[in-house]
């Protein structure tokens, strides 16, 4: 990865730096206020949040904790605002979270056409603080699966995460723990620049997703790219994707329409997709030519790179409900006037 002289960092990200240095070597209490730098560089705020668990539809638990997946945390998020059902969370790794809540797992999650469904349960946050510190006192607690590098990037990822989730406990009145926690969280790590490589990259990754579903929401392709130039300017170090950041911000400006854009099919599927919402996007298959799919039972059109589904049931299913399904018909007959959408030449 790509470094740069200390100079060039932004200057949150040089006192992180240096006090996090400090806070490894000296062991001194105070060396904890480090920790609020995370917050200049752009982590959202936490503060008087309650400590739940959320399940989102990817099943994603998003813990960068330590001992990552065989540890049984009982939470995962800060639950920051519940109002007429819609929630506003954060993740213990930084990301933010907006979905309306259901209320139990017989709910059908695409009853809302604008957020993602997401389901809450209760946590014990004192519980899980002795779990987070037990885990990291374990000798075995830093072992993954995989190569060495792979092994290297979880360490650097949960030891990011880690911090990010100490700076957060901080806010919520938790300084004696943080003290206590953080010299063993910089030990998890062969140094203490690696965890904060980890945070960094957690911290422009949930802003690069927040800009991310901006731009499926307005389509504004040249703000989404000037965002990541910002983004990318503000960490300039640290960030594993930061390249690839570069490349998508570059591809949007270079972004030309297709020669396809002017055929009437084209434009016709242009316009279904148009229609759709964000949350829908969940409900299109992956995998299958799912838009010349024939919509009244008509079988898949595999294609090179596809994968043909795991259960045979799913081969009349698109993924949609029959509600949905409906619609899609409706759409394509006031479209073309005829009976559903033609299979492709």
């Amino acid at each position: 990865m790509r470094r740069f002289p200390r100079d060039f960092f932004p200057l949150p990200l040089v006192l992180l730096m240096a006090s996090a240095t400090a806070a490894s070597s000296q062991g001194q209490p105070e060396a904890a206020k480090v920790l609020d730098k995370f917050f200049d560089l752009g982590l959202h705020e936490a503060k008087g949040g309650k400590w739940v668990r959320i399940f989102t539809m990817d099943s994603e638990d998003g813990g960068a904790m330590p001992g990552a997946g065989n540890a049984q945390y009982s939470g995962n998020a800060w639950l920051v605002r519940e109002e007429h059902g819609v929630i506003d969370a954060i993740m213990s790794d930084g990301r933010v979270l907006r979905g309306k809540k259901m209320k139990d797992e017989g709910d059908d999650p695409r009853d809302d056409e604008d957020l993602p469904p997401l389901q809450i349960q209760p946590a014990n946050l004192d519980g899980d603080l002795k779990i987070f510190t037990a885990t990291l006192k374990m000798k075995d607690g830093g072992r993954f699966s995989g190569d060495e590098n792979t092994q290297a990037q979880m360490k650097e990822r949960i030891a990011g995460g880690a911090l990010l989730f100490l700076a957060q406990l901080q806010r919520q009145g938790r300084g004696d723990f943080v003290n206590e926690a953080l010299p063993l969280v910089l030990a998890s790590v062969p140094s203490p620049e690696m965890a904060l490589d980890g945070a960094v990259s957690l911290i422009a990754d949930s802003q690069l997703a927040l800009l991310a579903r901006t731009w499926v929401e307005n389509g504004d392709a040249s703000a989404y790219a000037e965002g990541i130039a910002k983004v990318v300017a503000n960490f300039p170090r640290g960030w594993k994707i930061r390249e690839a950041a570069l490349l998508l911000s570059d591809g949007l400006r270079a972004q030309k329409s297709s020669p396809f854009a002017a055929e009437s099919d084209a434009r016709l599927a242009a316009g279904l997709l148009l229609k759709l919402k964000p949350a829908q996007f969940r409900e299109l298959p992956i995998g299958r030519n799912w838009f010349i799919h024939g919509l009244n039972g008509g079988p898949p059109r595999e294609f090179p790179g596809s994968f043909p589904p795991d259960d045979p049931d799913e081969k009349n299913d698109v993924g949609i409900s029959a509600k949905k399904k409906q619609g899609c018909c409706i759409f394509f007959q006031q479209a073309r006037r005829c009976d559903g959408p033609r299979e492709a030449a």
